[in-house]
């Protein structure tokens, strides 16, 4: 009797919610979430090819992954902010990938609205002149301005329901 190989470990999908420039990507960048899961920006992945469209980047970036049984962590602001969307996003990966464990980690600065405002100034600055890798200033490239007003006022709260914890 030959022995049976172990079952592959269902894949994990972990939105980060909150506002721009709360520090979503730094949780990431630092492994304090999901480790082994690669991260995934909807807004960076449209600023790099303009010709993609969310439903391009769910099927192809989102889906293909965790079909293939690899987790991830999406961080998306804007299209996520709503509980609505929220929602549908969910189900809709659900349908197409049934075993997958879908959490929502809340993400909120101790500073609230105004460290977000403060860290948006800082990114804003990093990005003002851009440097090669010798330190020289590059042609000036596009940086998109975080709207941390917008979310403030338009984001939903994740609920329960949900899957969500905070960070």
């Amino acid at each position: 009797m030959e022995p049976s190989e172990p079952a592959a470990a269902a894949p994990e999908l972990l939105l980060l919610f909150g506002p721009p420039c709360a520090g979503k990507t730094a949780m990431f960048d630092r492994g304090h979430v999901s480790e082994g899961a690669e991260r995934l920006c909807p807004a960076d992945e449209l600023a790099r090819d303009v010709s993609l469209s969310l439903h391009k980047i769910i099927s192809g970036h989102v889906l293909q992954p965790l079909l293939e049984g690899r987790s991830l962590v999406l961080e998306d602001t804007a299209r996520l902010q709503l509980e609505r969307s929220r929602a549908s996003f969910i189900e809709a990966v659900h349908k197409r990938v049934p075993g997958c464990a879908i959490t929502v980690l809340k993400v909120s600065p101790e500073g609230g609205k105004t460290q977000c405002m403060w860290a948006r100034e800082f990114a804003l600055a990093e990005h003002a002149v851009p440097l090669d890798e010798r330190g020289r200033p590059t042609a000036a490239t596009r940086f998109p301005e975080p709207d941390v007003d917008d979310w403030f006022a338009h984001a939903t709260t994740p609920s329960v329901r949900e899957g969500t914890r905070s960070g």
